[in-house]
């Protein structure tokens, strides 16, 4: 069977690319919602793709992981176009410093903070709050109230909200007086997160007019230093002093040794089953609003997770917890609603994944960086698919295709070579993108870097690392014919 939701519809078979919103071309210092989006949808309807596939667009933590945010339901501001801000006249050209813009080879968050910040500030200050349209934005965004007082509140102490006096404890009076004393930033928090809806809601319906789907993403958990957790800590594993004894993480793996220490905190399951996991109800649907089709990463944490000390400094001692099953994913299967979720199936995991995969629905992940390893049954061999997958060369976490290959011992590269039938790797991208296209499951996708054939410099993340991650950035000169018209060759001869 194919890719299915709980009314048992199938995603139709197709190919598409991953390309985060933020590695887009820009002179703004990070991609963005407006006409270099839209040109990539025109880059994708040319080539005959079915999906683009991107990373969380909530903020990113300060060594830019978009995995690691202050909000689960928030955007990220940096994503917000300028040039139509100008259009709507919410600013003027003579806003912008003209010396600030020039297109570069890597995302530079600095610039761009700088750039459109203060640019969002004079937007603000010529928006009329009592627009109807922002009004009922406001008040259908249930996340809104609490986000706007918590963002506003990290801005001005400028550090984690358990060493806010009074605030911490969302102390009634200390949250009234902060609320008055700082309306005007609480507002201004509303009017970005409105700025990035109403932009959102203009993009996707352009991605949608070209017949393509959007793949979104979201990490397992949330991050301490959150408005999740401030508003909500009942939802999380804290002691008293709403500190955390035990943080998430994974134990060593195919990426980490040491294993990944994450530090975010445990969700309280106890509590969320008595009110029908009604937190991660509310995220799940909010993800509706924005994507067509979800993955969730870290799947594996449904069937078992792993807690470890938060005094320790590595991942290596920690221990497995029986997770919530069925009960959570019948639980966001039912807030869906048409949403269809891919679930990260990755890594070595017990049998109880696998019968959770089964009873969920959920379609898994291939990823063919994986297969080489000299084991016919390896599962990441493309024989040993099924329909219900979506399969990669290599995903945000892995190497460049390239990268990849040259790093490859010469025994591994001969394993390819007799599994594929090529003889050399002149043109290995585009030979491995076909041998891909060519397979059973239903769904494939490719990295901008692999289609454009680049090294392990274009690298988009490193795990276990936190320099140079999350830089990525797309030259306009990068969007090339050639490309779409062999990408459209291949959905052609392979029914994609």
């Amino acid at each position: 069977m194919g890719l299915v939701d709980k009314y048992g519809t199938e995603l139709t078979r197709g190919s598409g690319v991953f390309l985060h919103i933020a590695s887009l071309p820009s002179i703004y210092g990070i991609g963005s919602l407006g006409k270099q989006a839209i040109a990539f949808a025109d880059f994708l309807e040319a080539a005959k793709q079915k999906y683009w596939q991107i990373l969380p667009v909530n903020e990113p933590d300060n060594a830019h992981s978009p995995y690691s945010s202050c909000s689960a339901f928030a955007g990220y501001d940096l994503l917000i176009d300028i040039d139509k801000l100008v259009e709507d006249g919410l600013l003027r050209d003579s806003d912008i410093d003209k010396s600030l813009l020039f297109e570069q080879e890597s995302i530079d968050y600095v610039r761009a903070q700088a750039i459109k910040r203060k640019a969002f500030r004079t937007a603000f200050e010529r928006f009329d709050i009592h627009d109807n349209d922002y009004r009922k934005f406001c008040k259908s965004n249930d996340f809104l109230a609490n986000y706007s007082i918590y963002r506003s509140a990290r801005r001005v102490y400028g550090n984690e909200w358990s060493c806010w006096e009074g605030l911490r404890n969302r102390d009634p009076l200390a949250l009234e007086n902060y609320s008055k004393h700082y309306s005007d930033n609480i507002e201004y928090e509303k009017f970005v997160q409105y700025l990035f809806d109403r932009q959102w809601r203009e993009f996707k319906a352009e991605v949608y007019k070209r017949g393509i789907k959007l793949i979104g993403d979201i990490p397992m958990y949330v991050n301490y230093d959150s408005a999740d957790v401030w508003s909500e800590p009942m939802n999380f594993l804290l002691n008293g002093e709403h500190a955390m004894d035990k943080v998430a993480g994974v134990p060593p793996d195919y990426f980490s040794e040491e294993g990944q220490l994450w530090g975010n905190p445990i969700y309280d399951y106890a509590y969320m089953r008595k009110n029908g996991y009604a937190w991660w109800k509310n995220r799940i649907k909010r993800c509706a609003q924005l994507y067509d089709i979800l993955r969730i990463d870290h799947f594996r944490a449904f069937d078992a997770y792993y807690t470890i000390d938060a005094r320790s400094e590595s991942a290596k001692n920690g221990k497995w917890m029986d997770g919530e099953g069925k009960a959570l994913t019948d639980a966001i299967v039912r807030a869906a609603g048409d949403l269809k979720i891919i679930a990260e199936d990755l890594g070595v995991h017990s049998d109880g994944v696998q019968d959770l995969m089964q009873q969920s629905g959920f379609c898994g992940m291939k990823v063919m960086q994986f297969a080489f390893d000299g084991n016919d049954g390896n599962p990441f061999l493309p024989h040993n698919y099924q329909r219900n997958c979506v399969a990669y060369i290599g995903t945000h976490d892995n190497d460049t295709l390239i990268g990849w290959w040259n790093g490859l011992s010469r025994e591994a590269k001969e394993r390819v070579y007799w599994y594929t039938g090529f003889d050399n790797d002149s043109n290995l991208n585009r030979k491995l993108i076909k041998f891909l296209s060519r397979s059973v499951a239903d769904v494939v996708i490719f990295t901008m870097q692999d289609i454009l054939g680049q090294g392990t410099e274009k690298r988009t993340n490193t795990p276990s690392t936190c320099v140079g991650n999350w830089e990525y950035a797309m030259k306009q000169s990068d969007l090339k014919t050639s490309d779409s018209d062999y990408l459209a060759m291949l959905s052609k001869l392979y029914s994609r």
